[in-house]
């Protein structure tokens, strides 16, 4: 009998002791499932951050060209450096108006050394900037010491909130005027607001929130300001008389490793969010990413009673085995029966494996047929477009051939007759026109043989002046007049396959002179503009014809778009020559201006580097 109720005993006891392991493991699961949502929270709120960071720094770059570009303007400088075209500063404000609505800049001014606006592109406004002065302002302050100022602040006349971008304007070595653009920050709002759901901002060096996807936070200091920083901006009348007021901002201290805090809405109410920031190179301002903690907290109050019901089933299983030996008997014939669906199971997956692996297989010839069919249709689009100018080539080596029929009868009368000046006069036009037409037939089998996908250094330049070559006598067909233009002493090597760049451009300078000819423009023109930028090369291509439709626009470099009647083309030209310049890392994009405008750009060649023979040197590099 004591046998007996020692084993009754013991069994609860044991039960017992399981639920509290089963306890203890729940709280240990919930822990480890919180850390871990943050975890995973904050790598991907660190990716996103710096995701934002680039986007800023992209836009800064961006807007930063205009200034720069508008202290070397001709007018700008000659409205400074003569005196007397001072009573007509109509013509220069007109001027900067017309690049305020050509780019997206709210207000270009310039300022002269005293801090007094000379000229403004919002002459014509009520709230217009002529007369008003902004010496205090330290944009104006850093590009009269000689250096381009950036600075955010609340416009004093226009009390529209903005970017100001500044630059000094030289002449004969001194700081003659300083040139303003002012830009909105809502397009870079848009896009943090477009790429993911934190809430991202943009504070100064006092902590002031000045740019954010969350409105409500503008213009508020994540801490209290001291007294010499509200001097300082009453200073500067950066935020004009705004109210800058405290973000109610709780951090949490339970949470280590983590920076945690909680926006408080009430004594006990608020959002809990993640919080990352990052300082911008050669700037005070620091960019903030605040994530919602909400998943993490709801992962762990989840895992805890889940935790829990697995507690008290385990605790009720127990007792369930207590009373009923045979739940045992009948928990291994479910174990048997999970072995079997486990070994049926097994062998369905390996089938599908190996499905898997031979539609993988299929896959992989279907993608290697489709890249040669690619390369076929680009060396049919060439020699369609040879098809296509096989007239014209054929006049321009006839009139040459006739030339020289009538130059070699005349010659041959001319050494009969012993005049060998005239004869060998006659002779060397005869070698200038087979000149000619060896180089347009080089040209002619150069583009015309399939391309083995090579890749080196290609003079730009001269890939573009063969093209021209392709299609001179289409544009002398269509009386469509061609300039080129090549910014002086820059460097125009890129990396790629010198025959596919050529019949990118073949194919739209052929688009060009082909829209040309529809139009009823009786003064047809097309420019051509090669420069180099800071890591790749430019190439505008722009004509004066009717431009572009919108809904053109959308779909222009889609495989089959075509607004060419049915029989004069597939619409595959426009799409083959997008997909060769991904191929080569390169750009394209297609625009309105006064007529339809296409700018190309490819990475600029960079040669192999050097090995370094020497340890130390390298370290150093290092």
């Amino acid at each position: 009998m004591s046998a007996g109720r020692t084993s009754l005993i013991s069994y609860p006891v044991a039960i017992t002791l399981l639920v509290l392991c089963c306890l203890l493991l729940t709280a240990g699961v919930s822990h480890y499932s919180y850390y871990n949502t943050l975890s995973q929270l904050e790598q991907e709120s660190h990716f996103k951050l710096n995701l934002y960071k680039k986007v800023v720094l992209s836009e800064l770059k961006r807007h930063a060209y205009l200034p720069l570009m508008l202290s070397k303007d001709d007018q700008v400088l000659e409205f400074l450096h003569d005196s007397e075209l001072k009573m007509k500063g109509q013509a220069l404000n007109a001027h900067l108006e017309s690049l305020s609505e050509g780019t997206d800049a709210l207000n270009i001014y310039l300022m002269n050394p005293e801090g007094t606006t000379i000229a403004t592109s919002n002459w014509q406004d009520k709230t217009s900037y002529l007369g008003v002065n902004y010496r205090y302002r330290p944009y104006f302050l850093n590009a009269l010491a000689g250096q381009p100022g950036i600075f955010f602040a609340i416009g004093v006349t226009t009390k529209i909130p903005g970017l100001f971008l500044s630059h000094p304007v030289y002449l004969n070595d001194e700081v003659a005027g300083v040139v303003v653009v002012k830009v909105s920050m809502q397009p870079l709002e848009k896009l943090w607001a477009e790429q993911g759901a934190e809430k991202v901002f943009l504070t100064d060096a006092n902590d002031i929130i000045f740019s954010s996807t969350e409105s409500d936070w503008r213009f508020n200091a994540l801490s209290s300001l001291t007294p010499s920083q509200r001097e300082s901006l009453k200073a500067d009348r950066k935020y004009l008389d705004y109210p800058i007021r405290s973000l109610p901002i709780r951090e949490d201290s339970d949470v280590q490793d983590y920076r945690l805090i909680r926006i408080a809405e009430g004594p006990r109410k608020g959002k809990h969010y993640l919080w990352l920031t990052q300082a911008l190179p050669n700037s005070p301002w620091k960019l903030h990413a605040m994530a919602s903690a909400h998943g993490a907290r709801e992962a762990a109050i989840n895992a805890f009673f889940l935790g829990m019901l697995l507690s008290s089933l385990v605790g009720l299983l127990a007792y369930v085995l207590m009373k009923r030996k045979k739940v045992a008997d009948r928990l291994r014939e479910a174990h048997d029966l999970l072995e079997q669906r486990v070994e049926s199971r097994t062998r369905e997956l390996s089938e599908s494996n190996l499905q898997l692996t031979y539609e993988i297989e299929q896959r992989q010839r279907a993608h290697e047929a489709l890249r040669r069919a690619q390369d076929d249709l680009i060396q049919s689009s060439k020699l369609a477009a040879l098809g296509q100018m096989s007239a014209g080539i054929t006049h321009e080596l006839n009139q040459p051939l006739s030339a020289i029929q009538t130059f070699a009868r005349n010659g041959e009368k001319l050494v009969q007759r012993q005049r060998y000046d005239a004869a060998e006069e006659n002779f060397s036009r005869i070698f200038a026109l087979t000149s000619r037409m060896g180089e347009i037939i080089n040209h002619l089998k150069t583009f015309g043989r399939k391309s083995r996908k090579r890749t080196e250094s290609v003079d730009l330049v001269q890939c573009v002046e063969n093209a021209l070559l392709l299609v001179d006598h289409m544009s002398q067909r269509d009386q469509v007049e061609i300039s080129f233009d090549v910014e002086k002493d820059a460097s125009l090597v890129v990396t790629g396959d010198p025959v596919r760049l050529e019949q990118v451009f073949v194919n739209l300078l052929s688009n060009g002179i082909q829209a040309l000819h529809s139009s009823d423009n009786p003064d047809k023109r097309m420019e051509i503009s090669l420069k180099a930028l800071a890591e790749s090369a430019e190439v505008i291509i722009h004509d004066n014809g009717p431009g572009f439709d919108d809904q053109v626009l959308e779909s222009i470099f889609d495989p089959f778009f075509t607004t060419k009647e049915v029989g004069e083309g597939m619409g595959l030209g426009l799409s083959i020559v997008y997909g060769i310049l991904m191929e080569h890392n390169g750009e394209i994009d297609a625009r309105n201006n006064k007529g339809a405008e296409i700018r190309v750009c490819l990475p600029l060649y960079q040669p192999p580097a050097v090995p370094l023979d020497n340890p130390a040197a390298e370290e150093i590099n290092l």
